[in-house]
C-alpha cells in the first residue's frame, strides 16, 4: 500500500476478480449453445436479424457475434479502473501516495499499467471461455486457442475508451464521468443497433463498430493502429493534465 502499484491491485483486485469470473463463466455458458444452432435459428427465424449470423456457417458466425458483444465486459472495467483514480483523489489518497515521494506521471503510469494488465486477463478470460464453450458444444477443441486470439483484436477499441477517461482525469476531472458516454453507446450498439437500425455513422462513434468479426471476418489492422494511435495520443494528453493541474477534492 505504500506505492501506487500496491494501491492500484489492492483497490481494484475486487473488481478485477469478478468481472474475469462473471465474463469468463458467462462466455462459457453461452458458449456452449453453440450445438443447439440450428434447431434455435429453425424455430425463431427472427434471430437471424438480431444477431449477424451466416446461416451457412451457422458456428463461426454465432462464436464471433458472442465474442463481441461480451467485450462490453472488460471495456467497462478498463474506464471504471482509470477513473476509480479519480475517487481516490477525492478521498485525499492521491495527494498521501504524492507526498511520499512519487511523481504524478509515476503515479499515473502505474496506475494505467495495473489497469492495462487486468484488462488483458479479463480480454483473455474472454475469449478462453468464449472457446471452451464453442468446444463444449461442437467439441472442436480448436475453438479454444482461436477465440482466445481472436479477443486480443478487441484490445485497441478498449485502449481508447480507456483513454478517454486518462484525458478526461487529466485535463477535466470535474467531468471524467463522460468517460461512460462512449461505453454505454457501443452496449446500445451492440446489442440494439439492429433493432433501432442505427444509420451507419452513428454506429461508426462506437470504438466496437471497428473491429472485424473475428475470427469470422478477416482481421483489418488500419482501424486498430489507427485506435491505438488515438489512444496514445489521449494517454499523453491526460499525462500533462495531470502534471499541470491542481490535486485535490474540488
Amino acid at each position: 500500500l505504500l506505492s501506487p502499484v500496491g494501491l492500484a491491485t489492492r483497490l481494484l483486485r475486487g473488481s478485477f476478480a469478478a468481472w474475469a469470473a462473471g465474463a469468463f463463466l458467462f462466455a462459457a455458458a453461452f458458449g456452449a449453445l453453440a450445438n443447439s444452432l440450428e434447431d434455435a435459428f429453425a424455430d425463431i427465424p427472427e434471430l437471424a436479424g438480431l444477431i449477424a449470423v451466416d446461416l451457412e456457417d451457422m458456428t463461426t458466425s454465432f462464436a464471433s457475434a458472442l465474442l463481441s458483444f461480451l467485450m462490453v465486459a472488460p471495456l467497462v472495467f478498463s474506464v471504471s479502473a482509470v477513473l476509480r483514480l479519480r475517487g481516490e483523489e477525492d478521498t485525499g489518497r492521491v495527494e498521501q501516495l504524492l507526498v511520499t515521494g512519487s511523481s504524478r506521471p509515476g503515479l499515473l503510469a502505474r496506475w494505467l499499467a495495473v489497469v492495462a494488465v487486468q484488462t488483458v486477463l479479463i480480454t483473455a478470460a474472454v475469449g478462453l471461455g468464449t472457446g471452451l464453450g464453442v468446444w463444449a458444444g461442437t467439441g472442436d477443441a480448436g475453438w479454444i486457442w482461436e477465440l482466445t486470439i481472436a479477443a486480443f483484436a478487441y484490445l485497441p477499441a478498449i485502449a481508447l475508451a480507456a483513454a478517454i477517461a486518462a484525458a478526461l482525469f487529466g485535463l477535466a476531472p470535474q467531468i471524467a464521468a463522460l468517460a461512460w458516454a462512449p461505453v454505454v453507446w457501443a452496449a446500445v450498439v451492440l446489442y440494439l443497433g439492429e433493432l433501432l437500425n442505427l444509420p451507419e455513422w452513428a454506429a461508426d462513434l462506437s470504438p466496437l463498430t471497428h473491429v472485424a468479426l473475428v475470427p469470422g471476418s478477416d482481421l483489418e489492422a488500419a482501424p486498430l493502429v489507427l485506435m491505438g494511435l488515438f489512444a496514445a495520443a489521449l494517454a499523453v494528453a491526460g499525462f500533462v493534465g495531470f502534471r499541470r493541474r491542481d490535486v485535490g477534492s474540488a
